[in-house]
């Protein structure tokens, strides 16, 4: 009860500061406040593990992505296409911040409906398995696979050999699967759940 107490108290202290800090920009907030709508009365862990069968949500805070994003040097020229988006809350802010063009691939069919719904132009959804799903025209990937098995990294390292994009992990860097890739950058974050690193690394 008392870890569950702290998690809420951290949660509710965390979208405080996303309030103060990025509804100074007026379509975000917009965008924000409607997904937020949508999303009231749906608890997206339960939607994840009803699809998958198992707990295997969980979202990159907000300002965790921004300092991604100044890390990684990206831009609006960039095309950043997101693996896994879930609720597609970070591939809209992603958006929001750098005005660039993002795809967020989702297989979970609630969180593709309703991040369609609210989508801006430039956020392109995308009902797709991250295994199987096309690339083409990325500059950059984001991974937020942590719950991801050995087999399925090895699968989509294979996939990703050869790819310009810069590709961003988290919690491991693909050369601990496949020796194709090299890391050009590493940094420590902390999410909600603990300390991890962020690993932004290319194929060789």
């Amino acid at each position: 009860m008392l870890t569950f107490l702290r998690y809420r108290f951290g949660e509710l202290f965390r979208e405080q500061q996303v309030r103060k800090r990025y509804y100074k920009n007026p379509a975000f907030a917009k965008l924000d406040r409607a997904l937020k709508k949508a999303y009231r009365f749906r608890n997206s862990f339960a939607i994840a593990r009803k699809f998958h069968g198992t707990a295997c949500y969980g979202e990159t805070p907000l300002p965790i992505l921004e300092r991604l994003a100044k890390n990684c040097g990206l831009t609006k020229e960039d095309h950043i296409v997101e693996l896994g988006a879930g609720r597609c809350r970070g591939a809209f802010f992603l958006n929001s911040l750098l005005n660039c063009k993002v795809t967020a691939v989702e297989i979970v069919p609630t969180f593709v409906k309703i991040a369609r719904a609210n989508a801006p132009k430039t956020v392109f959804i995308r009902e797709e398995d991250l295994l199987t799903c096309d690339l083409k025209n990325s500059t950059c990937i984001y991974l937020y696979g942590t719950s991801l098995s050995g087999e399925v990294i090895r699968k989509l390292c294979k996939k990703l050999r050869g790819h310009p994009a810069k590709i961003i992990t988290v919690s491991y860097a693909l050369k601990e699967y496949d020796a194709h890739f090299v890391t050009e950058k590493s940094w420590e974050e902390t999410f909600p759940w603990g300390k991890t690193r962020i690993f932004m690394q290319i194929s060789n």
